[in-house]
């Protein structure tokens, strides 16, 4: 502390005289001395200068600091004098303000110090700043010179005051603008009508009076007589095509030209209408399947699909059954790897015959395994599977049982295992036929029982990969490749042996870097003495080149060094210094050694000590260095030997090198594979990062394989098993040349790898003795419901047995003859899956099946689907194909008279490895609510026809008529005219205004504002009736009393700052500022702006605290609205230097600046502005758009003649909008759909719509098209028409304009 003080002192003498110095501080609290006390300044007070004659024309006046005062203070023991100026004279509207510091300090240390108590203290309030504007706001401030010291009293109270000024604006009455020109009259000829318009030139303000009179008038012009002129009608349009559900056809015309003076009245009709032909029912169409999509996969099992559309629904109560629009099937199922052979399925034989010879049965087909896997998939899919059939009807029948089915496939190949056999009752009693013999309706019987041989399979390296880039772009560079294992061992095969990563160096790269030691700068200059009497000075140096490659590093060199002064070595003491004790420097014990720059690689680290007691009279002075420095981690950096086969999670990031600025981090492999035959060796991933860092130094090293590790030995497992030893690469300063070199290179090049070597381990078989588990029966389930053939049922299942365990052979599904009654319509049930049978060996097959638990009875529909289906035995979970649930039937769009709906369902998990692939249904249709609708015959009826028009400008009327019932079902529909116009008489007409509206709101709640209502003409003067009065809108004054005026506002308090001191008594602050001044008539604002009081002490200063000053307090308001104001802002000492702690450095305190430097207008009015907008804050989503805000404050309020500011003081934007969440995808457009049926079979139109199969996304692009098509039919686009469609005339098709978006 004392060395860094005389720094400062040295540093103050030589600036002493300098006007910046520095600004301001406060002495702290705390101090353990007494300072002298010094009252020094003076006040002033400033007026108006009434005598003095108006200005014409500014000259400028600029603003001017007065001399500096003595210097004052150095209270406690912050170190720290101070001085002050005045602002001499003040600028006048068009002068320059004032910029620069009031307040200034130097440093200057009191030689005695005494304990006492100090209060705290305020300064004089300084004098009400000038007011220039009528609702400006005048400060004041005063602030805390002295801060309570050894317990005084605190300070409590306003530092910041504000209060009114200025008066009230005249008022300023409305205005009109004039009149516009007449515009041209409506009619070119005969009478018509022209208007003028004006506006209002100023608003009424201050209580000014509003303006009142009409604002819009018209009247009666015209420019020639009109010429005689027949009615005109245009052509018919064709009549409207008949939809479906449309009952009427529609055909209309126009008029094309009124009749004028003589000529031909108009008296035909515009619209007419007439039936349409009763709908012919039509079934629905399906369209022919597409092709089969491409296999999804090349090889190991993907899946196809192919779909077909619904091209015409059902119309008019035509038939549409349940149909199947899109599926999917297996495909491309054999193996990747053509040394495996898959599983084979047989020919499906052909269907048995139906079960029911009269009526519902059901026929079975079934195949076969007819080649297992080896080493490939197994098989997947049914074995047998039934549909429904019917022969033909009958009448009474008795029941029948069928035959026995033929054997399901074994459930082993070897070993023992069992197989399935069902029958089923073929025919069930109808019409009082005989009821069904109570038999076994599935059994289960003994295969295979053959023992089981097993085949070894050896495992097999993968070829090569390719070589990688190198390492780097020098000489230090390398490259790797690797190989995986293509094929593990079987329980009986071999492992593979070897290495799985080469690496060999890049020597046909460039050399990297030089080498070069490290160097020291020169020696700075001493420092100034830190005592006139007895100190000491200091001086430093650093690295200024860190040592690279081979190059020495700096160790045991000095940075700092310390020699006294006043005297210095040799001189002999001052008579100024006088005679004291002597008292020897004293140096500190030495810190620790900082942390070393590198981790390995050869870094630096340092230590310091500082001086605890200078020299004193001739005491024995310090010598010897302060900083030293010494090289560290000299170690090669080397990777972590890798042992499993699992990667460990990433270090910290390391040191950065020494050559190039680089840093990495590592992870190494924590477990190699086990002796699971099915393990997977290491993937090929990085071991080692690199990134980049700031560096000054570099050094070479030598890449080099570490040793190989000790084997990790084979466990005691069984089956084909691996040890493993393995190797890494990092750097050394080994310079030895041998085979575990790679290269020698800067360290911050790449040097890292790992090789492992794999080598067969000898251990026992995996297959262990076997211990016999018989097959078991479960329990008989409970007797089901009797069905119609008068037969219950019950069944049991099987635990199935091991390879050397007795398999089951009985019954599995039993009947009794149970009575039953049966006449409602019963469907076939299906029961539930059993349970997969056992898997025995790998590359089995597994078995499940159920049966029909009820057969259709009574006209009940019949079972379809599989019976007994089997999928491959894999020894690791390999997920299935799966398909979703169904969707619920889409919403049915009729509720009667027959419609379609579809479900759907996807698939949701694609089958892996030997999983089972899917197959069957995607997407179905089916009728809906096909009960017929009631039907109601009901004839047209036309309502009465609408009153007649009053006659317009063209001098017609026109009347209307609309449907009062609709035909429906077979009634006759309405034939005639919807709309007729007739031409008026000749009679007088006086004109029709409507009535004046009401008066809107009041643009204005108080102080005078504006109100308008208007008319309209209703009936044109004809034929020399009563002309139209003018005005056609007015305006008049409303809420003319005055209004609450505004009164000036100011913000909440801020939160109470830190306290001045960290222990001890000190003081809080907290502050407010106006966010809005007064309009004339409204209260200024009278009260305190800042304020400060006590905070508690939170403990005792006992310990060594230095100097810190505040932050610099927020700019004050400006003494200006406009034409030049000054603000000011100011900080103060937080703590004060205690028991030996650094003094305060020398700053500014106060600071004063130009504000509000903009013209005063000329009416005084000044105009709110916005400060500038914050920054945008960061984005919502990084992704996919997000939004970011940013919000700005009033900078500058508006007077009370000036305008408010206008628009939002929070902004809102997109963003990251461009940047994408997922992969860009194009819009692809799905297939054109089949064109529907004619609408009509003569001229008709048809047609065909699309949808977008795949939305585009992110980047990608979108689909831009039509999504339907019409095009003409009977005849279509170059056929002759129909015979039976007779000859009209031509009418080509409209189209009405585009919907909006």
């Amino acid at each position: 502390g004392i060395l860094g003080l005389a720094s400062l002192l040295g540093a103050v003498a030589e600036k002493a005289e300098e006007p910046q110095a520095t600004a301001v501080a406060e002495a702290g609290s705390g101090s353990s001395l007494l300072p002298s006390r010094d009252c020094r300044g003076y006040d002033e007070e400033w007026g108006l200068c009434t005598d003095l004659p108006p200005c014409e024309t500014c000259q400028p006046i600029d603003c001017k600091f007065g001399q500096w005062e003595d210097w004052y203070g150095g209270e406690g023991c912050t170190g720290l004098v101070w001085r002050q100026r005045a602002i001499k004279k003040s600028n006048n509207e068009c002068g320059k303000p004032c910029h620069g510091p009031k307040i200034t300090s130097q440093q200057r240390i009191p030689k005695d110090c005494v304990i006492e108590l100090q209060d705290c203290k305020f300064s004089e309030w300084k004098d009400w700043n000038e007011c220039k504007q009528a609702t400006d706001q005048r400060y004041r401030e005063r602030e805390v010179v002295q801060e309570p010291i050894n317990g005084g009293k605190p300070c409590g109270g306003e530092t910041k005051q504000t209060t009114p000024c200025g008066t009230a604006a005249p008022p300023v009455d409305c205005n009109f603008e004039t009149w516009s020109p007449w515009l041209d009259c409506s009619e070119t000829c005969g009478y018509g009508r022209n208007r003028r318009t004006r506006g209002i030139a100023n608003p009424s303000a201050h209580g000014g009076k509003p303006c009142s009179g009409p604002l819009l008038e018209s009247q009666k012009c015209k420019v020639k007589d009109c010429p005689k002129q027949d009615c005109e009608l245009g052509d018919w349009t064709g009549w409207s095509t008949c939809d479906s559900g449309e009952t009427q056809s529609y055909r209309m015309r126009k008029m094309l030209k009124a009749p004028t003076g003589d000529g031909k009245r108009c008296t035909d009709p515009l619209k007419q209408t007439r039936g349409c032909p009763l709908p012919v029912p039509a079934d629905c169409t399906i369209s022919e399947w597409g092709e089969w999509s491409a296999c999804d996969k090349e090889c190991d099992g993907g899946q196809q699909f192919r779909r077909r559309v619904l091209r015409d629904p059902p119309m008019n109560g035509g038939a549409c059954p349940t149909q199947v629009l899109q599926e999917t099937k297996s495909c491309n199922t054999m193996q990747c790897d053509e040394s495996k052979t898959d599983c084979q399925l047989g020919d499906w034989e052909s269907w048995t015959p139906c079960t029911a010879k009269c009526g519902k049965g059901t026929k079975e087909r079934a195949r076969k395994i007819t080649s297992p896997s080896s080493g490939g998939k197994g098989c997947s899919g049914a074995l047998s599977e039934i549909l429904p059939c019917v022969e033909k009807e009958c009448s009474k029948v008795d029941c029948k049982w069928s035959e026995w089915y033929d054997w399901s496939a074994c459930t082993c190949t070897c070993g023992g295992g069992t197989r399935h056999r069902t029958r089923v009752v073929a025919v069930a009693p109808k019409g009082g036929g005989a009821a069904c013999e109570a038999k076994s309706k599935s059994e289960a019987g003994v295969c295979n029982t053959q023992t089981c041989e097993t085949k070894c399979t050896d495992a097999e390296w993968a070829d090569w990969g390719a070589w990688s880039t190198c390492s780097a772009t020098c000489k230090s560079g390398y490259r790797s490749r690797s190989r995986e294992v293509a094929r593990d061992p079987s329980s009986c095969g071999k492992p593979v042996s070897g290495i799985g990563e080469q690496y060999v160096t890049c020597d046909w790269l460039p050399a990297c870097v030089s080498d070069h030691d490290c160097q020291l700068s020169n020696w700075a200059e001493w420092s100034s003495c830190s005592c006139t009497c007895f100190g000491i000075r200091e001086r430093n140096r650093f690295i200024s080149v860190f040592a690279a490659g081979n190059g020495k590093p700096c160790s045991n060199d000095t940075l700092q060094e310390i020699t006294p002064c006043n005297p210095g070595p040799g001189e002999e003491v001052s008579s100024e210094c006088g005679k004291k004790d002597e008292v020897d420097c004293v140096l500190s014990d030495w810190s620790a050694w900082t942390k070393c720059t590198r981790t390995c690689g050869s870094g630096q680290s340092s230590r310091s000590r500082v001086v605890l007691q200078e020299p004193q009279a001739g005491g024995k002075p310090c010598s010897g260095v302060l900083t030293v420095l010494k090289s560290c981690n000299s170690d090669p950096c080397e990777m972590p030997v890798c042992l499993d086969c699992i990667w460990g999670e990433w270090s910290d990031w390391g040191a950065c090198t020494k050559c190039g600025g680089q840093r990495w981090r590592h992870r190494s492999i924590q477990q190699l594979p086990n002796d699971c035959p099915t393990a997977k060796m290491c993937p090929m991933e990085s071991a080692k990062e690199v990134s980049n860092c700031t560096s000054h130094c570099q050094e070479h090293a030598y890449c080099r394989w570490s040793d190989w590790s000790d084997s990790n030995g084979c466990d005691s497992g069984c089956g084909p098993g691996v040890e493993s030893i393995s190797r890494s690469l990092g750097y050394t300063k080994d310079k030895q040349v041998g085979p575990s070199l790679l290269f020698k290179g800067p360290l911050q090049a790449v040097c890292a790898g790992t090789q492992t070597t794999l080598k067969k381990c000898h251990r026992k078989s995996c297959t262990p003795e076997c211990v016999p588990k018989d097959c078991e029966f479960s329990d008989w389930s409970d007797w089901a419901a009797p069905t119609c053939q008068g037969l219950c049922e019950r069944t049991r299942t099987m635990d199935q047995n091991n390879e050397c365990g007795v398999p089951c052979s009985g019954t599995l599904l039993e009947t009794k003859t149970c009575p039953v009654e049966c006449n409602q319509a019963v469907d076939c049930q299906l029961s539930s899956w059993t349970p997969w049978t056992r898997c025995l060996t790998p590359n089995g097959q597994k078995i499940r099946h159920r049966t029909i638990e009820r057969e259709p009875e009574n006209g009940g529909e019949g079972c379809h689907g599989k019976l007994r289906e089997t999928k491959a035995c894999v020894t690791t979970e390999e997920p299935d194909c799966k398909l979703s649930t169904w969707s619920d039937w889409s919403v049915c769009p009729h509720s009667c008279g027959g419609s379609i709906h579809e479900r759907s369902r996807t698939i949701v998990q694609y089958a892996a490895g030997a999983g089972e692939l899917c197959e069957g249904t995607l997407k179905e249709m089916g009728p809906c609510n096909t009960k017929p609708c009631p039907v109601e015959s009901v004839d047209c009826k036309y309502e009465e026809w609408e009153d007649w028009s009053s006659c317009g400008k063209e001098n017609q009327r026109y009347r209307q008529r609309h449907f009062a019932t609709s035909a429906k079902g077979n009634g006759v529909p309405c034939r005639g005219n919807l709309e007729e116009t007739e031409t008026c008489l000749d009679e007088v007409a006086d004109c029709v205004m409507s009535a004046w509206s009401k008066w809107n709101a009041c643009d204005k709640t108080c102080n005078g504002g504006q109100q308008q209502r208007h008319r309209q003409i209703h009936t044109y003067p004809k034929n020399g009736g009563k002309v139209c009065e003018e005005a056609m809108a007015e305006t008049r004054g409303c809420n003319k009393s005055p209004c609450e005026p505004t009164d000036c506002k100011v913000s909440e308090w801020a939160d109470w700052s830190d306290c001045s001191s960290s222990c001890g008594p000190g003081q809080v602050r907290r502050s407010r500022e106006i966010v809005q001044n007064r309009e004339p008539g409204g209260n200024g604002c009278d009260e305190p702006l800042e304020e400060t009081k006590a905070c508690p002490a939170v403990h005792k200063c006992n310990h060594m605290v230095d100097c810190t000053w505040q932050d610099w307090s927020e700019w004050s308001g400006c003494t200006c609205s406009c034409e030049g104001g000054q603000r000011t802002r100011s900080r103060r000492i937080r703590d004060a230097p205690q028991n030996g702690g650094q003094p305060c450095e020398p700053k500014e305190k106060e600071q004063v600046e130009p504000c509000n430097t903009q013209p005063c207008a000329k009416e005084d009015c000044v105009d709110g502005e916005w400060d500038e907008w914050q920054d945008w804050s960061e984005c919502s989503a990084t992704c996919g758009g997000g939004v970011a805000r940013r919000n700005r404050k009033i900078g500058k309020m508006a007077n009370y003649c000036g305008k408010a500011v206008a628009g939002k003081d929070r902004d809102v934007k997109f963003c990251n909008v461009e940047v994408d969440c997922e992969k860009p995808r194009d819009c692809i457009f799905g297939e054109w759909g089949s064109w529907t049926g004619c609408t009509a079979s003569c001229n008709g139109i048809m047609r065909r719509s699309r949808r977008i199969k795949v939305y585009g996304r992110g980047e990608g692009s979108y689909c831009i098209g039509p999504m339907a098509q019409t095009s003409p039919c009977h005849p279509g686009p170059g056929e002759k028409p129909p015979q039976e469609c007779a000859e009209a005339e031509a009418i080509d098709c409209e189209l009405s304009d585009w919907t909006t978006w």
